[in-house]
């Protein structure tokens, strides 16, 4: 079920209630006022690593990965040149 946010006009308290779509809700669940609810629009939450510009999970990983795969590149030659020396 949605979470919805309602403000009511005459006490002016803000509140969410949970209901389904095809519901409203037109009474005021702290002064019992009838039909003095106006529906707060739905702010998305944005993401604070997506705004903070950490690096992506698990991008540490991948450049250690990649960074042993050039060093294993590198020993591979180096003993292959040495074997050849022999």
């Amino acid at each position: 079920m949605p979470k919805y946010k309602y403000k009511c006009i005459e006490c002016e308290i803000s509140f969410e209630v949970i209901h389904s779509m095809a519901d409203t809700h037109t009474d005021c669940t702290i002064c019992t006022a009838s039909g003095s609810l106006e529906r707060v629009p739905f702010v998305p939450h944005m993401s604070p690593r997506a705004q903070t510009g950490k690096p992506e999970v698990g991008s540490l990983v991948r450049q250690y990965i990649e960074d042993t795969k050039v060093d294993v590149k590198l020993e591979k030659t180096r003993y292959k040149k040495e074997e050849y020396d022999k």
